[in-house]
Formats: C-alpha cells, sequence, structure tokens
C-alpha cells in the first residue's frame, strides 16, 4: 500500500475515532443529567415525607398540651423525649436530617408563644413539584424554592 494510502486511511480512522468519542459524551451528559433530576426528585419526596411527619408530630404535641391553649414546644428536640405529663411520648423516634442540606438544621417557623409551630427546608432548588400539595398534615402552595414549603400542621 503506498503511503499516502496509509496516511490517509490514518485519518479516516482518527475522524471515527473522534465521532465515537463525541456521541460517547453526548450520551454520558444526557445520562448524568437524567440521574441528577431523579435524585433531586427523591430528595423532594423524602422533603415532603420528612416535613409532613415532622408537622404531624408538632400537632400531636399541641394535641396533648394541658387546658384549653395549644402549646408549642421550644425546640424539635422536645418531639423525642415529652416529659410534661406522668410518662415518657416520643413524637419523633429522631429528627431526619433535610435531605438537601444532609443536615438537621430545620428554618424553624415561631408560634406566638415563642415555641416552633413548623419548619421549613434552608434549600433555594427549585421544586419539580409546581402544584399545590395537600399532605396528610400540611396543606404547602405552589412554591418557587423548597425554602417556601412551611411545613406546619393544619390548624
Amino acid at each position: 500500500m503506498p503511503r499516502g494510502e496509509r496516511r490517509l486511511q490514518q485519518g479516516y480512522v482518527l475522524v471515527l475515532a473522534l465521532i465515537a468519542l463525541a456521541s460517547f459524551a453526548a450520551g454520558a451528559s444526557v445520562v448524568t443529567a437524567r440521574w441528577a433530576d431523579e435524585m433531586q426528585r427523591e430528595r423532594e419526596q423524602e422533603l415532603l415525607r420528612i416535613g409532613n411527619e415532622i408537622a404531624g408530630a408538632l400537632a400531636a404535641y399541641a394535641k396533648d398540651s394541658a387546658g384549653s391553649t395549644r402549646s408549642h414546644p421550644q425546640s424539635l428536640e422536645t418531639l423525642l423525649e415529652d416529659r410534661r405529663a406522668l410518662g415518657l411520648v416520643r413524637y419523633l423516634r429522631r429528627i431526619e436530617p433535610d435531605p438537601f442540606t444532609g443536615r438537621a438544621d430545620w428554618g424553624l417557623i415561631r408560634a406566638a408563644d415563642g415555641g416552633v409551630a413548623g419548619v421549613f427546608s434552608h434549600s433555594d432548588a427549585r421544586p419539580f413539584l409546581r402544584v399545590p400539595r395537600k399532605l396528610p398534615h400540611v396543606d404547602l402552595p405552589v412554591a418557587e424554592r423548597y425554602a417556601d414549603w412551611q411545613f406546619k400542621p393544619r390548624n
């Protein structure tokens, strides 16, 4: 095979290798973007579950308050061990971390008595769910970011 033909053939192989590499990179970027979206959707569902659970615990704490006025816990840790009555009551087993921050650093919504009336995430990410949500203990409006979802029990 003459030398010029060999170089031409090597050039075609190089071009085909570059095309294959570009196709692989494009496919990998699509897969990565879908994977990231799926992970965010899972964290969103986890946020809804945990927020609703905390709101339910806050509602149960207020319901178990003595007298006609409903009090709020001074901290989320109070929901782990409530010693107001004769026995020990646990409204939550543990304070689960915010799925978006990975820490149990929930934003606290304070009541008029200074206690915790609800929680919210510190995440500024934009939710996939763009419709109002009705959960067992909470009604959530349409939100621009996860921090706008306030997990306060219904009155």
